[in-house]
């Protein structure tokens, strides 16, 4: 009687169907955390949204899916222009896919300005702040000078790169604070000796006063506060939503526990 075994041609197959099955499985969990990392995101920027209902100034949500404005819809009429500058530049383009709702706006970044050619890319420009990011990088102006307030190399580590992160900046004391997904460091710090003054430069959204750096990446639900939660506020909310969260299913109860223990450490 002949033994019977898998040939190497049959063993090859099912390496093959075993890679693809892998491959895939890798890809719909990683969808399946995006889908739940933005739910949070989108929990807790409600949360802020009612507190400060009566201090909010604009907001954009890039849901308008064509044409070359987006518009504020909060009143204040601070809508803002589609633009590109440098050689072979192209406007933001709209998407409606991997945003955080609807429809959202994908830049490009062509060249620094120290490359060959000069800067070149995309932007949203709004008449009346800078708040920008560029590459992986962020930078903060308060003011009309040439030096930024707070800039952060590397902000975005190598591994966030197609992937949404919530930013919150904040200002007390003199100091500006930005938290990356409810985080913050002292690089994440500027100075404690920060004066905030009448700023009636443009609004910019992509890239620094549209010259030198450039967003390589998506951009969606921007909204400007003229007023900050105390951090006692801040905590109260997130505990809230953390328990509506865990409550709902939309958190695990470890993960969950590892948030209130991160918090109790602050």
């Amino acid at each position: 009687m002949r033994d019977k075994s898998f040939t190497l041609i049959e063993l090859l197959v099912v390496i093959v169907i075993i890679g693809i099955l892998a491959g895939v499985i890798m890809i719909s969990t990683s969808s399946s955390i995006d889908k739940a990392n933005i739910a949070k995101v989108k929990v807790f920027s409600e949360s802020i949204k009612n507190s400060l209902i009566l201090d909010l100034i604009s907001e954009w949500k890039f849901d308008e899916s064509s044409g070359n404005q987006i518009q504020d819809l909060w009143g204040n009429s601070s809508n803002g222009n589609f633009g590109c500058y440098g050689s072979e530049c192209q406007n933001p383009k709209w998407i409606n896919r991997d945003c955080v709702s609807n429809t959202c706006i994908k830049f490009y970044y062509l060249r620094k300005y120290n490359d060959i050619g000069g800067a070149a890319g995309s932007y949203i420009k709004i008449e009346e702040n800078d708040f920008i990011i560029s590459n992986r990088n962020l930078i903060i102006y308060t003011d009309n000078d040439s030096s930024p307030e707070l800039y952060i190399d590397n902000f975005f580590s190598s591994s966030e790169i197609d992937t949404w992160v919530h930013i919150v900046q904040t200002f007390s004391e003199s100091q500006i604070t930005v938290y990356k997904n409810s985080q913050t460091n002292s690089t994440f710090k500027s100075s404690s000796n920060i004066e905030l003054t009448t700023n009636k430069s443009a609004l910019w959204f992509g890239c620094d006063a549209g010259s030198n750096y450039f967003l390589n990446g998506i951009m969606d639900n921007v909204r400007i506060y003229n007023a900050a939660l105390s951090s006692a506020q801040i905590k109260q909310n997130y505990i809230a939503d953390l328990n509506s969260m865990l409550a709902n299913g939309n958190m695990s109860k470890e993960e969950y526990n590892e948030r209130i223990n991160i918090l109790a450490k602050k």
